[in-house]
């Protein structure tokens, strides 16, 4: 299938300025615990020159249309964020491997995936999915996944924090129709009640054969929520919270798509799983896996394998997350040095704190800070 070009690129078209270059990006943004540095993000990407994959797909898909700078582009990929965003248009010799073969990773944030063009594979736990255009998935943080790129498509990632879903559901109605009955957690993939991050589930969604016209109306939806977040205006921070109730909505109308949730593993190991994270936050990360065996009575292995299976970390790095979530915020609230604050959070020295929070946040602490002080 080709994909549109030029002028017909719609939300790519919106995205202007000076372009980055991928192949000077730092690898550590690629990491197998991806965090999001905003309220919500929107991640626009078009591979137009696929590998051959395990359906042998291969050539290109390129016509005459394409825009300056996209005619001999592979890979098209825009970013946008509140008071943030960025583009390129690259051949795929010119981008880092880690870009194009994505490790299996999981992410901090749910993630809302939209196939505009084209078709895409998604590899979830291990298994290979297929999502035509039109098709929709949301994934919980505790699920691992990555991208294949052995076919053309055209694909947005609405990345979402808790934080701003919170905003979005559990605002003040003052209208019955504005009422989402159940809050957050009746529209997420999870566990239901108190201990809904503790599972892992995505949700898929199909387009309903009597409603063809849905995919159509999310474009527009998602459209709509990149220019406002492009071009802000006032009350745009309240027209994206509620067009976000109105996306998920949308999603969740049983008349236009299909819904199918997909929970891994049993509720015995969310339990495990919610009580280790909750040690772990308890006590900072700073917890063995002899003292989580003690604890929660099962053999330190089976704890192992359970924070492996929920993180795909060992239950070293796992507790180091901790640590780091700690020493971020400390770095946003506090003018504390930050080898202070590496030491106040259980990092050896300046050097393996600088390491570790470079590979988790894809930047350095100093960066880290003047990004909050902008």
């Amino acid at each position: 299938m080709k994909l549109k070009t030029g002028k017909d690129r719609n939300m790519f078209n919106l995205i202007s300025g000076t372009e980055i270059d991928l192949s000077g990006m730092e690898t550590g943004g690629f990491s197998e615990n991806r965090r999001l540095n905003h309220p919500f993000l929107f991640f626009l990407l078009t591979n137009l020159e696929p590998d051959a994959g395990a359906d042998g797909n291969s050539g290109s898909t390129k016509s005459p249309g394409t825009s300056p700078g996209e005619a001999d582009a592979d890979y098209i990929i825009a970013e946008c964020a509140p008071d943030f965003f960025i583009y390129t248009a690259q051949k795929k010799s010119e981008i880092p491997f880690s870009y194009t073969h994505p490790p299996l990773h999981r992410h901090s944030f749910y993630e809302l995936l939209f196939v505009l063009e084209g078709e895409l594979y998604q590899i979830i736990e291990g298994i290979r999915h297929y999502y035509p255009a039109g098709s929709a998935c949301i994934l919980n943080p505790n699920v691992r996944h990555t991208e294949e790129f052995s076919t053309s498509f055209r694909a947005v990632y609405f990345q979402l924090s808790r934080e701003f879903l919170k905003d979005c559901f559990e605002a003040p109605a003052y209208f019955a129709c504005d009422s989402t009955s159940g809050g957050t957690e009746a529209f997420l993939p999870g566990g239901r009640g108190e201990k809904a991050e503790d599972y892992k589930e995505y949700i898929d969604f199909i387009p309903h054969p009597d409603y063809p016209g849905a995919p159509e109306e999310i474009h527009r939806l998602i459209d709509k929520m990149l220019r406002e977040t492009l071009s802000p205006s006032p009350g745009a921070s309240s027209e994206i919270r509620a067009d976000t109730v109105r996306l998920f909505l949308l999603l969740y109308d049983e008349s236009r798509l299909s819904r199918m949730p997909i929970r891994l593993g049993t509720d015995r190991e969310a339990k495990l799983f919610g009580d280790i994270r909750a040690l772990m936050s308890e006590t900072r990360g700073m917890i063995s896996r002899t003292e989580l065996a003690s604890k929660l009575h099962y053999s330190g292995n089976y704890i192992y394998r359970t924070v492996r299976k929920y993180t795909g970390m060992n239950i070293v790095d796992y507790a180091i997350s901790f640590r780091l979530e700690e020493a971020a915020a400390l770095l946003d609230s506090t003018s504390r040095t930050a080898e202070d604050i590496a030491l106040s959070t259980g990092f050896r020295n300046k050097t393996h704190f600088y390491r570790v929070f470079r590979a988790s946040y894809g930047m350095t602490p100093r960066q880290y800070r003047s990004r909050s002080d902008k």
